[in-house]
């Protein structure tokens, strides 16, 4: 290539460049401003909230383009979230006509700065302009709207724009350059290419133009304050994200002051990590969020610390997809620890929440007719999955009464999983409302909690409602989840159902099954009306104070649950027999068999919850079954009874696919075996399966500390340690505990393997020549009597133990010569048939 070729192409590529700044200084912030796309949504927004009723597009009348906005005869307010500038001129202008000359404001309001607005009454198109200037922090919820009062005729808008005027202020840079450093003893005017030679502020990275690949580091240990603000120009592409970070010893700190820390607008593979942003207080001069993100994509936020917000910690709104939050700790924030909010219903999708903890968010002082001071909290939005996260003493300074705040909740949502996930001491105000543990609110679909710990909640530890203005509520499920202590402030029991819609149809499709629901001071579940459909009760533990159900059980329907009071009584509206209340009602009754219970479950330590960690989750003993307990393979097969889908695993993480008799309650009883190992050669049987068959894990201990030599099967496949070839290799595979196993130790051990016990009776099949039998049973018994049926079927030849003592033919006299004695628990027992035959284990 010569001299004029590379002059010409970088002419280009400069002359492109100012292009892209230039427009970048005077855009339009309006989405869809001339209603081109056809439709209302994604980026306008409408209230009422809108069914094409209020507002719809009008492909008939329209000042440029093909479409406009029309607004019915009604009142209507039609708005649009916009992102903007501290201390910036805007310019706001729109067309407007009105059918009968009724009165259309256009304005813009929580802009930093009082409402502004101008009027249009004509019935012709008419543009006008509104220009306003920012207040110092209007970056939360700024909206642009129009807005007809009243009126009988119909209006229209068209050709909205919204136009920041930066006359004044210092042009945009390009970046490019790759790794940019920011340092308190840097200077602006360095290329900020190395920590030599590294920026200053963040007002000079708030001047660049960051593009795919570029990253921006503070130098760790270090303070910079103000805002750093993103916008489109400001995007990465795959695999090479526009990242923001810490260099050098610790986490540098985003100090915002009385603003917000970050806010990113129509950004697309962003990556926030390694930072802390705090704000002034959400009591003390905030007025903001840590991080917001509008309008963008492709974002992970990971490892941040965030707190003295008035807002949100991490905010995410409007429309976008494929986030990625994790690793946050949100704390002293005001409206929530972390938050979504979409335009409409789906508009933010892909959403994974993840080793997150929420504490300490009481409340935000500006918010006077709805509720905050949530922990983790996703509206309007799509496939989310929250886990691994905790949510704890939120929402104790909420500054109203009425409908409060939850520690970790969805409302308007699709297709949601919260699981592993712990939720506890969460409040509201004096006389609020909620202050709940977990909840799946108004328009809630196809959505699950599963295996997450609630404890000590002033509100409901789990609540299903729907209020009225919802979209319909359907197809949701809880299961194999604890609730403890729950519901004793501001609710009327730990779990509770609430249909504010009044209609049925709107409040539908319950499985409620395998939950743990523990309430030692009030009732275990809450009917506040029963205006449900096709809610469905199975295999739960209801432990209460005294009366199990708030508002008795009229539309629900109960199978396979256990309940107990602590006044030894059953109690629902009344006290009534168990028994009587099942039969009388058509409730715990399967093919007119009982399939509950009334009767103490025998928990491990109930009542003492005090788990911190999610990751700690299904490893203590609270809420597990003693042995003996009347609800161990007490509960209903699901997935026969009714086609319920039981999901994978109990609250353990025991795998149900293991299963074939299942207990009530969140875990399925397990048991210990220590097996005895002596040096050289053992015949061991496994009674357990544990939720790892595989034999090389199950024998992982006696691999760490080198003792194990060996294990074979019957077959001759081993485990062992082949080192020329790769280690340790495992060809036998499973566990199948209907046989026995030889293994070979150095020296003296003891296995300890924890599952579920084997169930009785048991059928070995056994071939032709030498097998290898377990004997799974916890007691010994005489090994001749357990070969008898063999013995007289005419196929046994011969059993041996591992210490060659055996079970044969007498040689000088009709009969048997036993001198194992009996089969001991634990052991294996090699036997010979003649022929392929079947014993049974009883």
């Amino acid at each position: 290539m010569n001299r004029q070729t590379i002059i010409g192409k970088t002419g280009f590529f400069v002359a492109i460049l100012l292009s892209a700044l230039s427009f970048a200084s005077a855009q339009n912030i309006i989405k869809n401003s001339g209603f081109e796309s056809g439709d209302i949504v994604p980026y306008w927004s409408v209230w009422p909230e809108n069914n094409g009723i209020y507002v719809s597009i009008d492909s008939e009348v329209s000042l440029s383009g093909s479409f406009s906005a029309r607004l019915a005869n009604n009142e209507v307010y039609l708005y649009q979230r916009v992102v903007l500038e501290p201390n910036t001129k805007y310019t706001l202008k729109a067309s407007v006509k009105s059918e009968l000359g009724d009165v259309i404001y256009l304005g813009v309001n929580n802009h930093g700065n009082e409402p502004s607005n101008i009027i249009f009454q004509h019935t012709e198109f008419k543009t006008d302009s509104l220009i306003f200037t920012t207040g110092e922090n209007p970056d939360n919820d700024a909206n642009i709207y129009v807005w007809k009062v009243d009126g009988t005729g119909k209006a229209w808008v068209d050709d909205v724009s919204l136009i920041a005027d930066k006359t004044g202020q210092a042009p945009d840079e390009p970046g490019g350059l790759g790794t940019y450093y920011v340092s308190s003893s840097g200077n602006d005017n360095n290329a900020g290419t190395s920590p030599s030679d590294a920026w200053q502020t963040i007002e000079k990275v708030n001047r660049m133009i960051f593009q795919p690949g570029d990253q921006v580091l503070f130098e760790g240990g270090e303070a910079f304050y103000g805002c750093i603000r993103l916008n489109e120009f400001d995007s990465g592409v795959v695999p090479n994200y526009v990242s923001f970070g810490s260099y050098g010893a610790g986490r540098a700190t985003i100090n915002a002051g009385a603003g917000s820390g970050l806010v990113a607008s129509d950004c697309q593979f962003l990556k926030i990590s390694n930072l802390n942003f705090v704000g002034d207080g959400r009591k003390t001069g905030n007025s903001g969020n840590g991080i917001n993100l509008n309008y963008c994509s492709n974002v992970l936020v990971d490892s941040v610390e965030v707190s003295g917000f008035q807002h949100a910690g991490v905010v995410v709104k409007n429309t976008g997809n494929n986030f990625r939050i994790t690793n946050i700790y949100a704390h002293e924030n005001g409206y929530a620890g972390i938050y979504f909010s979409g335009n409409y219903k789906n508009s933010l999708s892909d959403i994974y929440i993840g080793h997150c903890i929420a504490d300490n968010n009481p409340g935000d002082p500006t918010v006077l007719d709805n509720h905050s001071g949530n922990g983790i909290f996703v509206y309007l939005a799509s496939s989310i999955l929250i886990e691994y996260c905790k949510a704890s003493n939120n929402g104790w300074d909420m500054p109203r009464t009425g409908n409060g705040p939850g520690g970790i909740w969805v409302a308007e949502v699709d297709s949601a999983i919260i699981q592993h996930c712990i939720s506890h001491s969460n409040k509201t105000s004096d006389g609020g409302q909620d202050g709940l543990g977990f909840d799946l609110d108004g328009g809630t679909t196809n959505s699950v909690i599963q295996y997450c710990l609630s404890y000590n909640n002033e509100g409901a530890g789990y609540g299903l409602f729907q209020y009225d203005g919802a979209s319909q509520w359907k197809n949701n499920t809880v299961r194999y989840c604890i609730s403890e202590n729950d519901g004793n402030v501001s609710a009327r029991g730990a779990a509770v159902f609430w249909n504010g819609a009044g209609d049925s149809d709107q409040f539908q499709g319950l499985h409620f099954y395998n939950n743990v629901i523990y309430n030692s001071a009030g009732p275990a579940l809450a009917f506040l009306d029963h205006l449900n459909d096709n809610f469905r009760f199975y295999n739960n533990i209801f432990v209460s104070e005294q009366s199990s159900v708030y508002n008795g059980i009229n539309n629900e329907r109960f199978a396979g649950n256990c309940w107990y009071s602590f006044n030894n009584s059953f109690y629902l509206d009344s006290e009534v027999g168990f028994l009587e209340w099942a039969q009388s009602n058509n409730q715990e009754m399967v093919e007119n068999e009982i399939v509950g219970m009334y009767e103490n479950p025998e928990f491990i330590n109930p009542g003492n919850s005090v788990l911190e960690d999610p990751a700690q989750l299904g490893k203590s003993e609270d809420y597990t079954l003693a042995p003996g307990s009347p609800v161990i393979n007490a509960g209903l097969d699901l997935s026969a009874f009714g086609g319920v889908n039981p999901g994978k695993q109990d609250f353990s993480g025991y795998p149900l696919t293991q299963v074939t008799k299942f207990d009530m309650g969140a875990f399925e009883h397990q048991q210990k075996q220590k097996i005895v190992l002596t040096p050289g050669w053992n015949f061991i049987s496994i009674r357990v399966l544990p939720a790892n068959p595989d034999l090389m894990d199950i024998f992982q201990p006696l691999i760490k500390s080198g003792n194990l030599v060996k294990i074979m099967d019957e077959n001759g496949y081993s485990v062992e340690n082949y080192g020329f070839v790769g280690e340790w290799m495992n060809f036998i595979g499973d566990l199948d505990r209907m046989n026995g196993y030889r293994v070979n130790v150095v020296s003296a051990d003891t296995l300890e393997v924890t599952g579920i016990a084997i169930d009785f009776p048991i059928e070995i099949s056994l071939s032709p020549g030498w097998n290898i039998i377990p004997w799974p049973a916890e007691e010994e018994q005489n090994a001749l009597a357990v070969l008898q049926p063999l013995i007289d079927e005419g196929c046994f030849v011969k059993v041996v133990d591992e210490n060659g003592s055996t079970i044969e033919k007498a040689v000088l006299e009709p009969g048997w010569e036993n001198s194992i004695g009996n089969f001991k628990p634990g052991k294996g027992y090699l036997v010979k048939v003649n022929s392929a035959c079947r014993l049974i284990l009883n």
